[in-house]
C-alpha cells in the first residue's frame, strides 16, 4: 500500500508548466502508471484464469449432475410404471379371487336352497298327491253321476 508521501508524489509535476524546453525532461505518466499497475493486472489475470477454471469445472460438474439426475428420473419412471403394472395385476387377481369366492358362495347357497326345496316338496308331495287324487275321484264320481 502506498503511503501518503508516495501518493502525493504521484501528483507532483516533474517539469515546469508551460512549453517544454531543452533543459527539462517531461514525466511519462502513462509509463509510470503502467509500471505501478503491472503487478496488480498480472494478479488479476491469474485470478481471472482461476475463475475461468472454476466456472468450467462447475459447468462440467453441473452437466454430469444433470445427466445423473436424468438417468435417475428415467429409472424412477420405469420403476413406477412396472410397479403400476404389478399393482394392477395384483388388484385384478384379488378381485378375480373375490368374484370366484362370491360365485362359489352363491352356488353353495343355491345348492342348499335346492335341497331345502326338494326336502319340502318331498314332505308335501304325498299330501298333495293324496289331495289331488281325492279331488279327481270326487270330480269323477260327480261327473259319472251326471251321465
Amino acid at each position: 500500500m502506498l503511503g501518503p508521501r508516495e501518493l502525493l508524489h504521484r501528483f507532483r509535476l516533474m517539469a515546469v508548466p508551460g512549453r517544454p524546453t531543452a533543459a527539462g525532461v517531461p514525466t511519462d505518466r502513462a509509463a509510470a502508471l503502467e509500471l505501478e499497475l503491472a503487478p496488480l493486472l498480472a494478479a488479476l489475470r491469474v485470478a481471472e484464469d482461476e475463475a475461468a477454471t472454476v466456472v468450467s469445472s462447475a459447468e462440467k460438474e453441473s452437466a454430469r449432475q444433470d445427466a445423473l439426475t436424468a438417468q435417475e428420473a428415467t429409472r424412477l419412471v420405469a420403476e413406477s410404471r412396472q410397479s403400476a403394472v404389478t399393482a394392477r395385476a395384483d388388484a385384478a387377481a384379488a378381485r378375480l379371487a373375490a368374484v370366484e369366492r362370491d360365485q362359489q358362495a352363491i352356488q353353495t347357497a343355491a345348492g342348499e336352497e335346492a335341497l331345502r326345496i326338494e326336502s319340502v316338496s318331498e314332505q308335501r308331495l304325498p299330501a298333495a298327491v293324496e289331495d289331488l287324487v281325492r279331488r279327481v275321484l270326487a270330480t269323477g264320481l260327480a261327473a259319472s253321476s251326471l251321465e
